[in-house]
This record gives C-alpha cells, sequence and structure tokens, in this order.
C-alpha cells in the first residue's frame, strides 16, 4: 500500500511541476527592449445601456466582450512591414443586466509595438477606441466608443451612453441569370 501511494504522488507531482518550465522559458525568451512604448491612455469606467434593435427592449443579461484596441501607422512602407499587425487589443468578458447595462472597466491602456522592420517607419503607438463586441445567435455587431467619445464622458458631457445593438442581416444573395436565360439571349 506504501509503494502504491508514493508511486502516485511522484505522479501527481510531475503533472504539477511539468508545465512550468516551458512556461519560464517561454517568458525569457521574450525581450521586452523589441517593444516601443507610446503615451498611456487612461479609460474611465463607463456605462454603456444596450437596447435590442428589433425587440425595442434591453439587451438584458447577455454576455459581451470589451476591447480596449490601440495601434500605430506605417510611415514607411516594406514587404514585411506590410505584412505586421497594426491593431492589437486587450478582450475582457463582461455581461449586461436585467436593465441592459454593461459597465466598461476603467483600465490604464499602456499601448506598445514591435520595432520597424530594417527600411521601415512606424508612427509612434496610441490608444485608439474601445469596442463592444455582441456576438449570439440574431446579433452579430461591435459597438464603438473612440476617444472623443471617452473624452466627452470623461468631461461629463454625458452620465452614460445608450446604444442600439442592430439584428445581425444576412447579406442577400446576388441574383444570377439561370443557364436557360443565357441560351435564349444567344439565340436571338
Amino acid at each position: 500500500m506504501t509503494q502504491v501511494t508514493h508511486s502516485l504522488v511522484v505522479l501527481v507531482m510531475t503533472f504539477a511541476l511539468w508545465p512550468v518550465a516551458p512556461l519560464a522559458r517561454q517568458n525569457a525568451t521574450q525581450d521586452p527592449a523589441l517593444q516601443v512604448p507610446g503615451p498611456p491612455y487612461d479609460v474611465p469606467e463607463m456605462k454603456v445601456y444596450l437596447t435590442d434593435e428589433d425587440t425595442k427592449e434591453p439587451f438584458a443579461n447577455k454576455e459581451v466582450m470589451v476591447e480596449y484596441f490601440w495601434g500605430w501607422k506605417i510611415l514607411k512602407h516594406t514587404p514585411e512591414a506590410d505584412r505586421m499587425e497594426i491593431l492589437k487589443d486587450i478582450i475582457i468578458k463582461a455581461r449586461t443586466d436585467g436593465d441592459g447595462l454593461v459597465i466598461i472597466p476603467a483600465r490604464l491602456i499602456m499601448p506598445s509595438r514591435p520595432q520597424a522592420p530594417e527600411g521601415a517607419e512606424f508612427s509612434e503607438p496610441t490608444f485608439q477606441f474601445v469596442e463592444i463586441e455582441v456576438q449570439d445567435t440574431r446579433h452579430n455587431c461591435g459597438l464603438v466608443f473612440d476617444k472623443k467619445d471617452i473624452d466627452k464622458y470623461r468631461g461629463g458631457a454625458f452620465l452614460d451612453f445608450r446604444r442600439v445593438v442592430p439584428i445581425w442581416r444576412r447579406p442577400t444573395p446576388r441574383p444570377t441569370a439561370s443557364p436557360d436565360a443565357n441560351r435564349q439571349g444567344a439565340s436571338s
């Protein structure tokens, strides 16, 4: 019985320690000197009331994603620079309450970007916008709050935001001519 217990403890300890080493090596290879920082941007906590476009009722008790975006511009293009991402984000899950209220958490965004490849030139990384992303069976949209909206909110111009969540409509397919119509046109 003691041999079985001892083996089980060794087995459990092996699995508990196994993933730590690869993570430590992975973090050790990241070079913070490769990141070019930009000016910090303080996003205040914001109240947003969402209404369903179809029912005109509060968009209540639904999961949404809150995304904070920052990016940079490519000032001098090279093929390598043109293939790089120029927009980064932080994603947080949130949920609306019974009144359709979602709180966008306050967050200090510290934008950064990679070094520009040789021959390319990038602008300073800056905060861009906050987006509430809604995806369910009837909705697929992003509601954007740019710096101007956020600064007005911070300045007291709004007590809260009110936005309508549009219904996702499938694009209608283009009508195509039937093969018979093409034959009729050719024989006239």
